[in-house]
């Protein structure tokens, strides 16, 4: 945690092979759920797209489920999260064109593989943009859902990277392009199911609209031991 010590090569070799740490695996684990005209696709090992289509209702979603990921936290069952320690996630990302109030965008940490589109219903981590408004850090602590929204406004077909950061005692923050723009008290400190996402990104749309694209790459995590 220190800012002010220097970076020695024996521990930078020793941050590189620490297991905590988790760059997103090929594109070919996501599973595609889509509805209405919605579609979504995996570009390359590192990159992803979903288009909420334009029919009313209709939603796109690439997820990576717990029979993908395998062991994730010390102690724990497969595929379980556990939010009580230290956990990150960072990715960048752009959507193509500006959304509208009627389309919803979502990207998560920790839901149900038979959550589908819509909000946080369990312990879990993630932001939320709607229509062309602010980005939103957006957790669930296991009983209450909690959106908060940040200091940045979206820009369309701009590349933007985002970092969220759970303590493991409930405090959240959102980063975007490394400064902190969201923060909460309100974050998970339990265990996710044996069933949570790794990861879940999501467009839908609550009215007919123009279809839009977003896109996803760079994923990473932090799973504290």
């Amino acid at each position: 945690t220190s800012t002010t010590l220097a970076v020695t090569p024996a521990g930078l070799r020793e941050a590189i092979l620490d297991p905590r740490y988790r760059t997103q695996f090929s594109a070919a684990g996501w599973t595609q759920v889509v509805s209405g005209s919605g579609a979504s696709t995996a570009s390359s090992d590192m990159a992803l797209s979903i288009t909420s289509g334009t029919v009313s209702g209709g939603y796109a979603i690439r997820r990576n489920g717990a029979n993908n990921v395998g062991a994730l936290s010390r102690g724990r069952a497969r595929g379980v999260i556990d939010f009580s320690k230290r956990v990150e996630m960072s990715f960048s990302m752009l959507v193509t064109n500006a959304i509208v109030s009627d389309q919803i965008l979502r990207a998560t940490l920790g839901k149900n593989t038979t959550d589908n589109n819509g909000e946080l219903a369990r312990a879990g981590i993630g932001i939320k943009l709607v229509g062309a408004s602010t980005l939103s850090l957006q957790v669930h602590n296991g009983t209450t859902l909690t959106n908060v929204s940040s200091s940045f406004t979206h820009v369309a077909s701009e590349t933007y990277d985002v970092r969220i950061e759970s303590d493991g005692a409930g405090n959240v923050t959102l980063y975007v392009n490394d400064t902190s723009v969201a923060t909460t008290t309100a974050g998970p400190t339990g265990q996710t199911a044996a069933t949570a996402n790794q990861i879940q990104v999501e467009m839908e749309n609550t009215a007919a609209v123009t279809a839009r694209q977003a896109e996803f790459s760079n994923f990473q995590l932090f799973y504290g031991r």
